[in-house]
Protein backbone atom coordinates (compact mmCIF):
# COMPACT_ATOMS: atom_id res chain seq x y z
CA UNK A 1 0.00 0.00 0.00
CA UNK A 2 1.04 3.69 -0.88
CA UNK A 3 -0.51 6.39 1.41
CA UNK A 4 -3.19 4.07 2.46
CA UNK A 5 -4.40 3.25 -1.17
CA UNK A 6 -3.67 -0.09 -2.31
CA UNK A 7 -2.44 -0.43 -6.24
CA UNK A 8 -5.30 -2.36 -6.66
CA UNK A 9 -7.54 0.88 -5.84
CA UNK A 10 -5.18 3.17 -7.30
CA UNK A 11 -5.40 1.23 -10.58
CA UNK A 12 -8.98 1.18 -10.63
CA UNK A 13 -9.33 5.33 -9.41
CA UNK A 14 -6.70 5.55 -12.23
CA UNK A 15 -9.10 4.35 -14.65
CA UNK A 16 -12.32 5.45 -13.22
CA UNK A 17 -10.60 9.09 -13.55
CA UNK A 18 -10.45 8.38 -17.45
CA UNK A 19 -14.53 7.18 -16.99
CA UNK A 20 -13.46 3.98 -18.80
CA UNK A 21 -14.76 0.92 -17.94
CA UNK A 22 -12.76 -2.19 -18.08
CA UNK A 23 -13.88 -3.29 -21.26
CA UNK A 24 -13.72 0.05 -22.43
CA UNK A 25 -9.74 -0.02 -21.50
CA UNK A 26 -9.35 -3.26 -23.38
CA UNK A 27 -10.88 -2.37 -26.67
CA UNK A 28 -8.20 0.79 -26.38
CA UNK A 29 -5.06 -1.12 -25.80
CA UNK A 30 -6.17 -4.08 -27.39
CA UNK A 31 -6.65 -7.02 -24.52
CA UNK A 32 -9.74 -8.83 -23.28
CA UNK A 33 -11.54 -7.32 -20.45
CA UNK A 34 -10.95 -10.27 -18.28
CA UNK A 35 -7.22 -9.29 -18.61
CA UNK A 36 -7.55 -6.15 -17.20
CA UNK A 37 -9.53 -7.38 -14.57
CA UNK A 38 -6.68 -9.97 -13.52
CA UNK A 39 -4.16 -7.05 -14.05
CA UNK A 40 -6.30 -4.80 -11.05
CA UNK A 41 -6.51 -7.84 -9.09
CA UNK A 42 -3.20 -8.47 -8.76
CA UNK A 43 -3.74 -12.13 -10.67
CA UNK A 44 -1.64 -13.37 -13.14
CA UNK A 45 -1.42 -11.45 -16.10
CA UNK A 46 1.32 -11.07 -18.80
CA UNK A 47 4.09 -8.66 -18.86
CA UNK A 48 3.20 -7.14 -21.78
CA UNK A 49 -0.38 -6.54 -21.28
CA UNK A 50 0.90 -5.20 -17.43
CA UNK A 51 2.95 -2.75 -19.37
CA UNK A 52 0.10 -1.98 -22.12
CA UNK A 53 -1.67 -1.13 -18.93
CA UNK A 54 0.31 0.92 -17.52
CA UNK A 55 1.20 2.90 -20.03
CA UNK A 56 -2.45 3.91 -20.95
CA UNK A 57 -2.70 5.08 -17.43
CA UNK A 58 0.78 6.87 -17.36
CA UNK A 59 2.31 4.90 -15.13
CA UNK A 60 5.97 2.97 -15.12
CA UNK A 61 5.27 -1.08 -15.36
CA UNK A 62 7.37 -1.30 -12.13
CA UNK A 63 4.78 -1.01 -9.76
CA UNK A 64 3.82 -4.00 -11.21
CA UNK A 65 5.35 -7.32 -9.01
CA UNK A 66 6.38 -9.60 -11.66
Amino acid sequence: QNGGVSVREWLIESRNRKQLTQQGVADKIGITRQMVSAIENGTFASFHACSLFATFISITSLIFDL
